[in-house]
């Protein structure tokens, strides 16, 4: 079955944090190497997957994607973000976030931002970073802009301040909290293409019970239990956290990070296979609710 798309962007969006630095928990701490990541991308494109999430706070990874796109010549979807600017006085975001599209193109090789988001909430609800990212957009340097959000909150004070194109928002088998409280609804609404990241929490969800570090020890039950209920419905759990995200029609696109090319393999086949009975995935929700919140926002982990 092939990967579907939803408003243009395909129903998977490859996370380059891994591609350009050290990221996640279950890795070995260590960043991929140059040809590993160039054959993540090959992978990913071959499979389907058409949008590119990156960052200029991701290491390498700009420049990776620029090279491996030049080389294939190959135009996949690219979301970069911004910098911090909570160092940035009032009045001077335009000039740092023109300097900051500049960096970017030029590590993707000069090619047109698709998306361009604010990595902090609290940078988009600036008026002088609203104003320098419409001017982007109105001129053509971005094709649209929006922010990555942590709270319905932020999510739903961007909304009244200025609409984005696009947002990034948490949303997970063990984290409903922005379906449930209707946050979700409102971006749809507003015409807002979604991005759910942290499908996999950093990749905790898919590791075993005792390989959990201390602090996320709360997990440990609740994985074993998510664990017999895809063994019941004869699904892997990658197939299980996918399915709870990917059935909710207010999600446009998953954001998927990977260490390898088989990794990514796997969670491509788990997606493309026909979507769970929602019994099981609502049985699989009722585990995930025990889930401390101070579990679920990575902010909140031990550096």
């Amino acid at each position: 079955m092939a990967l579907p798309s939803r408003n243009g962007i395909s129903r998977l969006t490859l996370g380059t944090a891994s591609l350009g630095m050290a990221y996640g928990i279950a890795g070995d701490g260590a960043p991929l190497a140059e040809d590993a990541a160039a054959a993540i991308m090959s992978e990913a494109w071959q499979a389907g997957l058409r949008c590119f999430d990156t960052a200029l706070a991701y290491g390498e990874a700009e420049r990776r994607i620029g090279d491996w796109a030049t080389d294939t010549n190959r135009q996949p979807v690219v979301v970069t973000k911004l910098p911090s600017m909570s160092a940035t006085p009032d009045g001077d975001a335009a000039t740092a976030i023109q300097a900051s599209v500049i960096t970017s193109q030029t590590a993707l090789r000069e090619r047109r931002l698709d998306g361009c988001l604010t990595h902090r909430a609290a940078d988009y609800l600036r008026t002088d970073v609203i104003a320098a990212l419409y001017q982007l957009r109105d001129t053509g340097k971005i094709d649209a802009f929006g922010l990555s959000a942590y709270t319905a909150d932020e999510v739903r004070q961007a909304l009244v301040h200025a609409p984005p194109d696009m947002i990034q928002i948490p949303v997970s088998m063990v984290d409903r909290r922005m379906l449930q409280d209707g946050t979700l609804d409102a971006c749809h609404a507003a015409g807002t293409t979604v991005f759910a990241r942290s499908v996999f929490l950093q990749g905790a969800l898919l590791m075993l019970p005792q390989e959990l570090p201390d602090h996320l020890s709360p997990l440990a039950s609740v994985l074993t239990r998510l664990s017999a209920v895809a063994d019941e419905a004869s699904a892997s759990m990658l197939q299980l956290l996918l399915c709870a995200v990917m059935i909710l029609p207010q999600v446009d696109s998953v954001i998927v990070g990977v260490q390898g090319v088989r990794q990514l393999q796997e969670i491509v086949d788990a997606a493309t296979k026909p979507m769970l009975d929602a019994a099981v995935i609502d049985a699989a929700i009722d585990i995930a609710g025990d889930i401390p919140p101070d579990c679920l926002d990575p902010r909140n982990w031990p550096a």
